[in-house]
């Protein structure tokens, strides 16, 4: 070959490999980026730069840009209402005229009450001993509930139903107790908002999943699995969520189980130290990973199948979703994340709360509360429930098992 053509093909060659060096380092680094890392948020469109970074499970532990800048709000009211360490609350459905009413269970007693929380007003509405439930899972308007109670060989669970009397004879009658014996060693037995219950039990080759009426009438088995440590939670009408037990470092899993058919249908694993918390309509889910000292809190879109990092760090189950799904709520963990949550189950941590809100369309994240500032005391909160009108929020304080409530701000 021509000695002329071979140096000019040399020096072609020469410039096109120093112009594809040149283009790798001088581009715009966002351009055809391929990284799998999008912003925004699952439930709207907004073109918020501050918006929660999209990231991929497997994703998990990375350093994500574009953290949101929380917004701090004025402190909001707090109140104290039962110093008595309760088993159990939830709000009422009622009328604005009788205002919102909280309903609790004192731990001591099993006694119920009824709090007014415009007038201030507690009544007491039962007088039967159901002394030392240890958890409560209620129905959708608060009418019963199931109770489980330690023994010294095994777990007793009943549903209670509330009956209020329909004689005026007495201003003060005590409401009637009705009680409905269910199998002993239940694990997360749990009402749907048809009053339906899902309840996991031992079996011989696992765990199995059973569906029942509201008194425990009809068990049909409905799901099984080998390994037995999962909890259970309705998402919506239309499934049940599974989430396997997973300590700190190790590896959990979601399924949703279909209640009518007993169909499966795998959401994620892999995810070490998993909690969950599913949206009203169980098209969402929060849920938290810990791995080390690492904690990390996210929100699932099922519909997209992706995940999306809040703002903050918590446990899910220290999260509560709006009836609109339009906010989350969340008691904020602060303290030592390393072994969790193992170490707070244990009770070997314990954190100091604040309440944050995260708009779930515009990716807008507010600082609520310190509810150490307002509380004077150290507040870890566990069971959240809201009202239906998203104003305000009911929880318990894992460090001496007192009921307070917050106003949202809404």
């Amino acid at each position: 070959m021509n000695k002329k053509i071979l140096i000019g093909a040399g020096i072609v060659t020469l410039l096109i490999i120093i112009g594809g060096i040149a283009f790798l380092f001088l581009r715009d680094p966002g351009e055809g980026s391929s990284s799998g890392i999008r912003s925004f948020f699952p439930f709207g469109n907004a073109n918020n730069t501050n918006s929660p970074t999209q990231i991929r499970p497997e994703t998990i532990g990375q350093t994500v840009p574009n953290a949101v800048s929380p917004q701090v709000t004025e402190e909001n009211d707090l109140k104290k209402i039962s110093a008595a360490p309760i088993s159990g609350a939830t709000f009422l459905k009622s009328s604005t005229s009788t205002g919102h009413v909280v309903r609790f269970i004192e731990r001591a007693t099993g006694h119920i009450y009824d709090a007014n929380l415009e007038t201030g007003a507690i009544t007491r509405i039962s007088n039967t001993t159901i002394p030392k439930i240890e958890s409560i899972s209620w129905n959708n308007s608060g009418s019963a509930f199931i109770a489980q109670m330690t023994d010294s060989s095994s777990i007793k669970t009943k549903i209670v139903e509330i009956v209020r009397q329909t004689s005026t004879s007495t201003e003060n009658q005590f409401a009637r107790i009705d009680e409905f014996a269910l199998p002993d060693n239940l694990i997360s037995p749990t009402f749907s908002n048809q009053n339906n219950i899902f309840y996991l039990a031992r079996g011989i080759s696992g765990i199995e999943g059973f569906l029942a009426g509201s008194r425990g009438e009809s068990p049909k088995k409905i799901w099984q699995f080998p390994t037995a440590e999962w909890v259970a939670e309705w998402a919506g009408n239309s499934a049940v969520a599974l989430t396997s037990k997973s300590g700190n470092s190790e590896n959990g899993t979601l399924y949703l189980v279909n209640p009518n058919t007993g169909g499966t249908s795998f959401v994620f694993a892999g995810v070490p130290g998993l909690t969950t918390k599913a949206s009203p309509s169980g098209k969402a889910f929060l849920y938290s990973i810990s791995n080390g000292a690492l904690l990390e809190t996210y929100i699932y879109s099922i519909d997209q199948k992706d995940s999306f990092i809040a703002p903050f760090t918590t446990l899910a189950e220290k999260c509560i979703w709006t009836s609109d799904e339009a906010s989350v709520y969340c008691f904020q963990s602060r303290g030592d994340f390393q072994n969790l949550p193992d170490s707070w189950y244990q009770g070997t941590v314990s954190f100091n709360d604040r309440l944050w809100r995260v708009d779930t369309a515009s990716g807008e994240t507010k600082l609520i509360s310190e509810l150490t500032t307002l509380a004077k005391d150290f507040m870890d909160a566990v069971d959240p429930a809201i009202s239906s009108d998203g104003k305000y929020i009911l929880f318990k304080n894992k460090k001496d098992f007192s009921l307070w409530v917050i106003e949202t701000g809404n």
